[in-house]
């Protein structure tokens, strides 16, 4: 493989990372499945996406390298897709209650940043 293959592939690797990992967690291989994990999932996929996009077209960083054009098209594709399967929730604010309810998390995704 290329130098630019192997960039590529690091890129794609990381890039996929918490969708692997969200995706593992709501697969429901535990006995105890967590209903306030899904708007978490959902708001940390969905900023995600906007970070890498914005850094892809900031021209610098990832942004320079050679397939960074091409890549924020697939990017809204994929915001579509996630927005799709949130809106298929019957009551979205189902998840969000949860959350709060949920002891562990709180108002942890209301929380600004310092």
């Amino acid at each position: 493989m290329s130098d630019e293959q192997w960039e590529l592939a690091e890129f794609l690797l990381l890039f996929l990372m918490p969708f692997q990992r969200c995706t593992e967690r709501l697969e429901c291989n535990e006995p105890n499945t967590e209903i306030d994990y899904v708007f978490f999932a959902y708001n940390t996929l969905y900023n995600h996406l906007y970070d890498v996009e914005a850094k892809l077209k900031s021209g610098t960083g990832i942004g320079a390298l050679s397939y960074a054009p091409f890549m924020p098209s697939t990017m809204k594709k994929m915001q579509d897709t996630l927005s799709k399967y949130y809106s298929r929730t019957e009551i979205q604010t189902v998840y969000v209650d949860a959350m709060i309810l949920n002891p562990r998390t709180k108002l942890v995704i209301a929380e600004e940043e310092s």
